[in-house]
């Protein structure tokens, strides 16, 4: 794996895992506040929602790397800062294979 296909790994993992972090602490205090009975219905909204929360903020990263990436297109100048992208890193700022398709459009 290249570089990039590694920090998303490593991002859908840290994703992943608060995901997690977050049902497990709903089932804990749950658990606990119904004296120690565990219901496995009772978290599925808990565990969609911590789903559908991941997969938003999948989307908003990727509309903003592509309004990076469309601003970064044709410019040619020095940078002034880390996040201030140039023409020469549009090819960085594209999806490769496994990333969101969205990323992936010029």
């Amino acid at each position: 794996m290249g570089r990039n296909a590694d920090a998303i790994a490593e991002g859908v993992a840290i994703a992943t895992a608060a995901a997690r972090l977050t049902v497990k602490n709903q089932i804990l205090v749950g658990t606990i506040a119904q004296g120690g009975v565990f219901d496995s219905s009772r978290y599925l909204d808990d565990a969609r929602d911590a789903l559908l929360a991941m997969a938003a903020e999948s989307d908003q990263a990727a509309e903003m790397v592509t309004g990076l990436r469309r601003r970064a297109r044709g410019r040619h100048s020095d940078p002034s800062g880390t996040h201030d992208y140039r023409d020469r890193d549009v090819r960085n700022l594209r999806a490769g294979p496994g990333n969101p398709p969205e990323l992936q459009r010029s």
